[in-house]
């Protein structure tokens, strides 16, 4: 009889404490957690570097920003009548403005750049503080359009990070290589070895700007998404290390002892020289092209920012400027930076007025 009244208490109180327990977890279930922030600031809304609990699945299609936008920094994106933009150069605040204009919006505090804007969500490369730790964690970074539920997808360093439908593509900056990983960090696979930069999506392909086992010598080669077929040569030999895109077109200087500027017409296959002088920074807003060139006089009244139809014809200088860097056009503005000592962004309209500097966060 003693040793059945004392299983009956054992029972009486494993009973209550599980009781004790149920109503700690209803008290908690109303607080603010890392998902689901009370009003927290934009420094603030980081989860754990790598959680991404409460994280939506997602339908995409199609970009996340322009090739061109992506291969100069992508610190300017459009995406449903808003402008989405870092406020430094190279790297900076993620803040949104509407397009048409309006006041600017402060969504995020961090070291972001590649912004690529799709399915009511950000991805870009960042570096965030661990609310767990403190310290900076670099990575491929994941938010809401309203800068909430910010959390790191995959940790690393990371250069040119281009959504495009479901996958997003990157390079490893340390190890070298080209991967592609399902947007959610699943189906990671690396696609080439050896790629630091220079490639970009267009008409459903990769265009990849490397060496690839000849020394010294830059080749353009086309490649499935997938990695699914070896990479094909396309253009051969080019000059100064880079390539510039607009649309369906490459833009390179071919190694020809020249100063002509040649284009690649992604959708023909077909090469003709676009200019016969270097041109930088080529962009577009879909209907022109947007370029700088340094000029020839020696005063240089000829050196600005130009434009031209998509076909080339009707070129004009349309703001005089010193050299600048990493054009990029989103909302009908434009923006690049110069260097300055404060890391200003330059905004201004595409037809040269109402130039300005992007908004900057009080440290």
């Amino acid at each position: 009889m003693q040793h059945s009244l004392k299983d009956i208490f054992l029972l009486c109180a494993l009973c209550l404490a599980l009781a004790i327990s149920g109503c700690s977890s209803s008290k908690g279930a109303g607080q603010p957690t890392a998902e689901n922030p009370a009003k927290a600031p934009p420094e603030s809304s980081a989860e754990s570097p790598s959680g991404s609990a409460g994280a939506a699945a997602l339908t995409l299609t199609g970009y996340g920003n322009t090739s061109s936008n992506l291969l100069h920094d992508g610190i300017a994106a459009e995406y449903d009548d808003y402008i989405y933009h870092v406020d430094k150069m190279m790297a900076g605040n993620i803040w949104r403005m509407p397009v048409g204009g309006g006041a600017g919006e402060l969504l995020a505090k961090g070291d972001f750049h590649d912004l690529n804007v799709n399915g009511g969500v950000i991805f870009a490369l960042g570096s965030i503080v661990d609310p767990e730790t403190g310290s900076y964690v670099d990575g491929i970074v994941r938010m809401n359009i309203d800068g909430s539920n910010l959390h790191i997808v995959k940790e690393g360093y990371f250069e040119e990070l281009i959504l495009f439908d479901d996958y997003l593509y990157f390079a490893d900056t340390i190890e070298g290589g080209l991967y592609r990983m399902k947007y959610d960090g699943s189906e990671e696979k690396m696609l080439l070895d050896g790629i630091y930069d220079g490639y970009i999506v267009i008409e459903g392909s990769l265009y990849i700007c490397a060496e690839l086992g000849e020394e010294y010598k830059l080749n353009v080669y086309k490649m499935p998404l997938d990695g699914s077929a070896e990479p094909q040569l396309i253009i051969e030999d080019i000059f100064g290390g880079s390539i510039y895109t607009a649309g369906d077109s490459i833009f390179y200087f071919p190694r020809d002892n020249t100063s002509d500027t040649c284009r690649y017409d992604a959708k023909t296959g077909e090469i003709s020289v676009f200019r016969s002088n270097w041109i930088d920074y080529v962009n577009t807003d879909g209907e022109r092209l947007y370029y700088f060139w340094s000029g020839v006089r020696a005063d240089n009244a000829d050196m600005g920012l130009y434009r031209c139809s998509l076909d080339g014809s009707g070129e004009e200088m349309i703001l005089p400027s010193e050299p600048f860097f990493d054009l990029n056009i989103a909302g009908g503005k434009m923006f690049w930076h110069n260097n300055d000592e404060e890391r200003r962004l330059t905004v201004v309209n595409l037809d040269g007025s109402e130039m300005g500097f992007a908004e900057q966060a009080q440290e």
